[in-house]
């Protein structure tokens, strides 16, 4: 679960800086500012809050009908209560699909994304392997129940998962906002062109 917390952890961050942005950021900071702040939060949705979201929920709750006890042991169930465990692995997929779906995203570039995605990835699976060398113990019990192969092939399919849903939700923004990015694009263009005259 540690892990997982960390992953919410992120997400968590993430809208209540979006929240600070939309009512406090916009009307106590400069406009260049809260620009610079709202290109940092769209990478940042695009490279790591998306995908993870995605991929984590649908990794444990695919794991979880196959194999509860792989993914959360019976234990769990008394320590920790299923409304914290929807917070870590439910909720988080809707909230950002909505986000993805609803929000134009200005910084969605493939390049920086992936760069961010790669970041987030390896660094989860380091935190994973923390958690283990100093607890001693697998956050998620199915590493126990993998070979060391094993583990590295599961570890395997959920980075090509993430770079899937990457490209996936990339696809889907310009799909839904792709006209309004364009038309931002080109009215920007126009604005400096027109500048240029006005100087010239």
């Amino acid at each position: 679960a540690v892990v997982s917390t960390q992953s919410t952890g992120v997400n968590c961050w993430y809208f209540i800086i979006v929240f600070c942005q939309d009512f406090i950021f916009t009307f106590i900071l400069s406009e260049e500012r809260n620009k610079k702040i709202k290109r940092t939060l769209d990478a940042l949705f695009g490279g790591i809050v998306c995908p993870a979201a995605i991929v984590v929920g649908t990794a444990f709750w695919g794991i979880y009908h196959i194999k509860k006890a792989a993914i959360w042991p019976d234990k769990l169930d008394e320590l920790i209560p299923p409304i914290y465990n929807h917070m870590m692995h439910t909720f988080l997929i809707p909230i950002a699909l909505f986000e993805l779906v609803l929000y134009r995203h200005d910084n969605l570039g493939v390049k920086g994304g992936l760069v961010l995605c790669t970041s987030y990835t390896v660094g989860y699976i380091i935190w994973l392997h923390v958690v283990k060398y100093v607890g001693g113990v697998w956050a998620y019990p199915i590493f126990d129940m993998l070979t060391s192969r094993g583990q590295a092939l599961f570890l395997g399919v959920m980075v090509i998962a993430m770079y899937m849903i990457f490209f996936i939700q990339h696809f889907l923004h310009q799909l839904v906002h792709g006209q309004l990015i364009a038309a931002s694009a080109a009215s920007g263009s126009k604005g400096k062109r027109a500048k240029t005259r006005k100087v010239e």
